[in-house]
């Protein structure tokens, strides 16, 4: 190490413990100022080893202090870029390249494990999915980063700068880093009807339907499909899947399409439930939305979460399993009642989340 090194790391072990969460702010802010000093292999052994003896019981190393930087700086970061972007977009996305190459750098960090998979998954769902797609052995451990999250703001700025093969570019990088994220799957899926590429918006619309538990996420999906439809030329169609998807839940992309097809002056069919929506949906291919084999899988999962106290884990998929089937399963009604009385702030929650679960 050199002299400026070794006075950071003096600096560093002069810092006060009493409070950890300031002393941690304290040491990001020395690492954020000096980073020029401090990425070789000498300083973050000592580095490292401070730590350690400063807080022995938390893990505390200089890679995870650096990422936890980062991810500040990223918030940050997006914000300032959307501001830009309502202005500027083209100055928006050249200053974003560069910042999504300097975060590619990190990637090397990431050699691949048997057994271990780095992804950017943090929501329960996607969590859910996960366990549930993958081997019983694979372990995740998630990236401090959202490494699918800059992906995904970077396509919405590429989008608005008019370059639409890059952004559809950038929404597949994030899906490698969260293949499960039902939004960005939707809005490549629109990207490509947009582009009139229908034989790749088609099955990504597919595959964003087999990953759809809630129901204003089943409700997307099938107006995505009422909009392929109506692309096509297939009004009746794209009448009928509007229609399915409202059923599933309100929403404005198929009240949209309805507006514009009943300009359209023609006789419409009518509206298909029970066994005449299933024989459609069969015909089509598209009546395993969402697979019954997934939702017992969730409702198994809400089990498990509510026997090892995860309550909110549990509350938020059995409230997701009773928004698509209703009240079929007493078991999973009692069990509701139960967390709704005894952890009233679980509902209070769930409002917050802006998501309508209307449980009886």
């Amino acid at each position: 190490m050199d002299k400026d090194q070794e006075k950071l790391i003096q600096r560093i072990q002069a810092v006060p413990i009493d409070d950890y969460s300031y002393c941690i702010q304290v040491i990001s802010k020395i690492l954020r100022d000096n980073h020029k000093h401090t990425s070789d292999e000498a300083f973050i052994k000592a580095f490292n080893e401070v730590m350690t003896e400063k807080f022995p019981n938390q893990s505390t190393d200089y890679n995870q202090m650096i990422a936890e930087i980062k991810m500040q700086d990223d918030a940050e970061f997006v914000k300032r870029i959307r501001n830009i972007t309502a202005v500027d977009p083209v100055r928006a996305n050249f200053e974003m390249s560069l910042y999504i190459r300097r975060m590619e750098d990190d990637f090397d960090r990431f050699t691949p494990k048997k057994n271990i998979k780095n992804l950017s998954i943090y929501d329960e769902l996607d969590l859910f999915q996960f366990i549930y797609n993958n081997d019983t052995g694979l372990e995740l451990s998630p990236t401090t980063r959202d490494y699918a999250g800059m992906y995904v703001e970077y396509a919405k700025v590429q989008i608005k700068a008019n370059e639409w093969r890059e952004a559809i570019d950038s929404y597949q990088q994030a899906l490698l880093w969260n293949p499960y994220d039902v939004d960005t799957i939707y809005a490549l899926a629109e990207l490509y009807q947009e582009m009139e590429q229908y034989g790749m918006s088609y099955p990504t619309i597919l595959n964003g339907l087999s990953y759809s538990l809630r129901v204003e996420d089943l409700a997307y999906g099938f107006a995505l499909i009422g909009d392929f439809y109506y692309r096509k030329e297939d009004f009746e169609k794209a009448y009928t899947l509007y229609h399915i998807s409202l059923m599933w839940n309100e929403n404005d992309n198929a009240r949209a399409g309805l507006e514009v097809l009943e300009e359209l002056d023609r006789e419409w069919p009518a509206i298909l439930e029970g066994k005449e929506q299933e024989a459609f949906l069969d015909d089509l291919g598209l009546n395993d939305y969402p697979s019954v084999d997934m939702l017992t899988a969730l409702k198994e999962a809400a089990f498990r979460f509510n026997e090892h106290d995860q309550y909110e884990a549990a509350y938020e998929y059995l409230a997701i399993y009773e928004d698509i089937l209703g009240n079929v399963d007493p078991q999973v009604t009692a069990v509701l009642d139960q967390l709704e009385a005894d952890h009233p702030d679980l509902l209070m929650e769930e409002l917050d989340h802006d998501h309508d679960h209307h449980h009886h």
